[in-house]
């Protein structure tokens, strides 16, 4: 059933805004793409956990933040 709706998801994401297919194999060409991108990149990189963005987010983001506080002032 998950597959089904992914796919399905994927030919309406195609003839809504990829411009649909000419033809059966241009809309299934496109509808794998849309399809094996996301889950492309969702393979290749990790699930990041709940501490390692806490510490990403202040480690950068809260750094600069400040300096542009500090510019501004």
């Amino acid at each position: 059933m998950q597959c089904f709706q992914l796919y399905t998801s994927a030919v309406l994401y195609v003839v809504l805004f990829l411009g649909g297919g000419y033809n059966w194999p241009d809309l299934l060409l496109k509808s794998f793409l849309v399809v094996a991108i996301p889950m492309t990149i969702a393979f290749l990189f990790p699930r990041y956990r709940t501490e390692d963005m806490i510490r990403l987010v202040w480690k950068w983001p809260v750094i600069l933040g400040l300096f542009g506080l500090a510019f501004v002032m």
